[in-house]
């Protein structure tokens, strides 16, 4: 199986095993930004929770945007103020590392609202994907994959000459890459 995902900046700056190329290994994970239940306009994307066991599946519907369906696998709790936000590993065929918000909830008076995401709970959403290295432990909840990078397309967005352009590379330079947006296209192993 082939997936595209973000290397953010941060990421890319905490990488610790050289260039990287088409064809370099990789143990990763896959997450998100924040997600919020029921915002279906939400740029950043969104998540329900929904009753009994649905198809698992993980479905590409733009670059590094997906369509998702899967499992609780395991979930963190993590306050701030009256808010919650839940760190949750889902298994949608693969393991993803969702950050998500119930706004309709009102943790202050007991009411987590319909979208907990205990574990078993079944969630289904949209969301962009980007990577973190397995090897730092830097989520909450995660899970890591075996990948081989198959593509590096950089979305130019210096000022200047070739600006929103998308380039195919061959390497990632060991320099600072924001502004501009990487899509690593990953291999599976074992796919």
């Amino acid at each position: 199986m082939k997936l595209i995902a973000r290397l953010t900046g941060e990421a890319y700056a905490r990488y610790e095993h050289g260039v990287i190329t088409l064809g370099t290994h990789a143990d990763i994970c896959l997450k998100t930004d924040l997600l919020l239940a029921a915002q279906y306009d939400n740029p950043e994307g969104w998540y329900e929770r929904v009753v009994g066991p649905q198809p698992k599946a993980l479905i590409p519907i733009a670059l590094d945007t997906y369509a998702f369906s899967g499992e609780v696998l395991d979930m963190d709790l993590d306050r701030d103020g009256f808010d919650i936000y839940y760190d949750v590993l889902l298994d949608c065929g693969l393991p993803i590392s969702l950050l998500v918000n119930d706004p309709a909830s009102h943790p202050e008076t007991g009411d987590l609202g319909q979208h907990v995401p205990d574990p078993g709970a079944w969630l289904v959403g949209i969301a962009s994907l980007s990577i973190d290295w397995a090897d730092q432990e830097v989520l909450p909840v995660a899970q890591g994959l075996s990948t081989t990078v198959a593509g590096i397309d950089r979305l130019v967005l210096r000022p200047g000459p070739g600006f929103a352009e998308m380039r195919s590379e061959g390497q990632l330079p060991l320099t600072p890459i924001d502004p501009d947006r990487i899509l690593l296209t990953l291999s599976i192993a074992g796919d």
